[in-house]
């Protein structure tokens, strides 16, 4: 610093030296500061909590966060993550990674999974999202050739979520985080909570049908009143508090007193009283029902076992490429033989001897691949904790899976395996009967063949340990209204593997099977939860069928000249 109280005592001769330098100078290339760039590696975090670990990392704003994302998306569709935390303010991505809970069977066993053929491929996924690059446009740049038909076939004898990705679509906005400028990602329809007891739902102008028709207010309360109506137990996991939801389940009411049609576009769904989840239980692809016709597939003609999807023209994304699907449902006592006899161009199958004759004898025709893994359970309601606890030790999982079910699988300990304690489990063997049973209801769907076989094992048992037994086959309407009154002892459910992860899945599972109890820690120390295995089902197509980007929407003809 100069101390300008000392320039006046050199004179006039040195203030004038000092003017010259300083006009001189402005004539010489100044001096530059180069801004300092932070290094663009973001730090990490590390921690271990037990089975899992933790990995946090910062980024120096929100730019770099949504890049890595970006190129986190293709991770996270084939591996299991859990979002901890997402900070927009202080820019950070908390993931934890995902550790099975679930117990191998024995190796020595029949029912253990098979070595499989070098003719098996990648899992053809039931997800509408698919591959993206950065710019949000579809990787592959040649596209296969829209035209032609296949038939599908599903053991069940109804359409059930495996093959609905056809036909259903996911009605809000996904996470724009990852594409902010692509259009393909905004809803069909979007929501909002106006106060603690009332949700708005808007039609947005995306929302047309088959024809290009506009969908508007009316025709989503009609579509969810049909819903609710036909399917109960799924109608109240959606609706679950609305008003007036369950009078008009019972017959005691002809409409939904909680859906108000406020104009074209917009619904407001009045609840019952506040309920912190009531959002959450809408982000399902049940919110636009077939009925819409708004899927990647859309409903061309039902009749019997059989469904006939034609090509959605008003949909581009995902694309989809044949003219017609047809899906037969249930009733082929030896679908291996149709589908060598050309029934068929695919096939979901799941017992272990289709599988075994398909590995060794189909290898030059098709191709076998994971398709979907479902996890199968028993929901016990008889209102007496000691007699839910005596039926519990009288099952046995593995030799239901062994003996009854005869399917690839593996024990469960949990449905959404994210308990905080271990549950202890009862030893069969110091288990008293208790002296107030009575006779036991089990109900079961009858349109199901994994139920079927689970639900005819457990009769077994409980006559063996002489338990009288009543065992229903129940449709899915009479099945859903025995759930919703739990009007039933034992009852066979399933839920896709997705639970471990899928919040709202986890909602749909309470409302449904366990009185609404989201705490799977207490369902099982209830006895409420009796866990069994997952059975994997495997899809079985003739080699002149490709999935576009591995997804069941994007499934086409190979042409002869393709390799």
């Amino acid at each position: 610093m100069i101390n300008m109280y000392r320039i006046k005592d050199y004179g006039l001769s040195f203030i004038l030296f000092l003017l010259i330098v300083l006009l001189n100078s402005s004539c010489v290339k100044q001096v530059t500061t180069q801004k300092i760039i932070k290094s663009s590696k973001p730090p990490v975090q590390i921690t271990e909590e037990g089975d899992t670990t933790n990995y946090i990392i910062g980024f120096p704003d929100n730019r770099e966060l949504k890049a890595f994302k970006r190129k986190l998306k293709k991770l996270t569709e084939e591996y299991s993550f859990d979002t901890l935390a997402n900070d927009t303010i202080n820019q950070y991505l908390c993931l934890r990674i995902i550790q099975t809970k679930e117990t191998p069977i024995d190796s020595d066993t029949a029912i253990t999974h098979i070595e499989r053929a070098d003719f098996i491929e990648s899992d053809i996924t039931i997800r509408e999202d698919t591959l993206r690059d950065t710019t949000g446009q579809y990787i592959d740049s040649l596209l296969p050739e829209v035209g032609g038909n296949a038939t599908l076939y599903t053991e069940r004898s109804f359409i059930d979520p495996r093959m609905s990705a056809l036909f259903v679509t996911f009605p809000f906005e996904k996470d724009t985080t990852l594409y902010p400028d692509d259009s393909a990602y905004q809803g069909l329809l979007q929501v909002r909570q106006l106060t603690r007891t009332k949700i708005e739902i808007v039609c947005t102008d995306r929302l047309l049908n088959s024809v290009g028709k506009a969908i508007n207010a009316l025709d989503l309360v009609k579509a969810w009143t049909e819903l609710v109506k036909i399917n109960p137990a799924e109608g109240k996991a959606l609706f679950y508090y609305t008003k007036g939801l369950r009078p008009f389940i019972r017959g005691e009411e002809a409409i939904i007193q909680g859906f108000t049609i406020v104009n074209q576009q917009t619904v407001h769904i009045t609840l019952e009283k506040p309920d912190p989840q009531a959002i959450q239980r809408l982000y399902s692809t049940r919110l636009l029902p077939l009925s819409l016709n708004v899927g990647a597939y859309v409903k061309k003609q039902k009749n019997n076992q059989k469904l006939a999807l034609t090509r959605n023209t008003q949909r581009q994304k995902p694309p989809t490429f044949l003219e017609q699907c047809v899906i037969t449902c249930g009733g082929d006592k030896n679908p291996i033989v149709s589908f060598s006899l050309n029934k068929y161009d695919m096939a979901l199958l799941y017992s272990r001897k289709d599988l075994d004759y398909a590995r060794r004898s189909l290898t030059d025709k098709a191709n076998l691949v994971p398709f979907s893994r479902e996890k199968y359970f028993i929901s016990l309601a008889t209102p007496s904790q000691e007699i839910r606890a005596y039926l519990s030790t009288l099952i046995n999982p593995e030799e239901v899976l062994k003996n009854a079910v005869k399917a690839e699988g593996t024990l469960l300990q949990a449905l959404e395996e994210n308990l905080v304690e271990q549950i202890s489990t009862t030893d069969p063997q110091k288990k008293q009967r208790p002296s107030t049973i009575d006779k036991i209801a089990i109900v079961y769907l009858e349109t199901d063949p994994i139920s079927v076989a689970i639900a005819e094992k457990i009769f077994s048992l409980f006559t063996n340990a002489g338990v009288s037994v009543n065992l229903s086959a129940l449709s899915t309407t009479e099945l859903e209204k025995a759930l919703v009154s739990r009007s039933y002892d034992c009852a066979i459910g399933w839920v896709p593997e997705t639970i471990s992860t899928d919040l709202t899945e986890q909602l749909r599972c309470a409302a449904i099977w366990f009185r609404g109890e989201t705490d799977e820690t207490i369902r099982l120390r209830e006895n409420l939860e009796l866990p069994l295995f997952t059975i994997d089902t495997y899809a079985l197509y003739k080699k002149h069928l490709g999935f576009f980007q591995n997804t069941l929407t994007g499934i086409y003809l190979v042409k002869e000249n393709k390799q």
